[in-house]
């Protein structure tokens, strides 16, 4: 059995009576590092120079410089308000670079995260179930398939099939009825089955 057909197989477990499966990708969040006003808005608000003298007087070295966050500005990932398609599909994405799965039906569109593994009840068996847990992390984020069968999907999200795609510099972009756009890192090599699939 190829990836391909595994996650065909592991879709196909979710979908409704009469729906039909068309096409899969696995996409990450595109990130965007944060502007130069964003980090310096953040290092100067009052309260973190308050926090940063007073665990200076104290003796503490704080290490942590640099804004808090990388949401950065969104722009030219996606257009949309919030609450369009766009946006709530971007706000499921994880923002730890973690791959989600997006399967193509002829009624929907879904997005699928695997189920974890179980925690092994045994301390002893920890270490290699960190171990494997890190290694597919790092996988996903490079689109690598997984070594043995692809484990049960848990759907995270759903909403109306996307009208347009098209590939750009390894992002997919999506749009959507509601005039909201999206663009997600993905394979390229597997990107052109799936906007064939939402384009016939």
């Amino acid at each position: 059995m190829t990836a391909q057909d595994d996650v065909h197989a592991r879709v196909a477990e979710h979908l409704h009576p009469g729906e039909t499966f068309q096409a899969a990708i696995w996409v990450t969040r595109v990130h965007v590092a944060p502007t130069g006003g964003e980090i310096a808005r953040q290092e100067l608000n009052p309260k973190r120079l308050a926090e940063s003298i007073a665990l200076e007087a104290a003796g503490i070295d704080n290490a942590h410089t640099g804004p808090d966050g990388s949401s950065g500005n969104r722009a030219g990932v996606i257009d949309g308000p919030p609450g369009s398609q766009a946006a709530e599909l971007d706000a499921r994405l994880p923002a730890d670079r973690g791959a989600r799965l997006l399967a193509l039906t002829d009624q929907r569109l879904i997005m699928f995260a695997k189920v974890p593994e179980p925690r092994p009840e045994s301390l002893l068996s920890i270490p290699g179930w960190l171990l494997r847990r890190a290694r597919e992390a790092a996988d996903d984020a490079q689109f690598r398939p997984a070594a043995g069968p692809l484990r049960p999907l848990l759907a995270q999200w759903q909403g109306r099939r996307p009208v347009a795609a098209g590939l750009a510099e390894r992002r997919l972009h999506l749009a959507f009825a509601d005039g909201s756009r999206l663009a997600v890192i993905t394979p390229h090599a597997l990107a052109g089955s799936f906007i064939a699939a939402l384009t016939s």
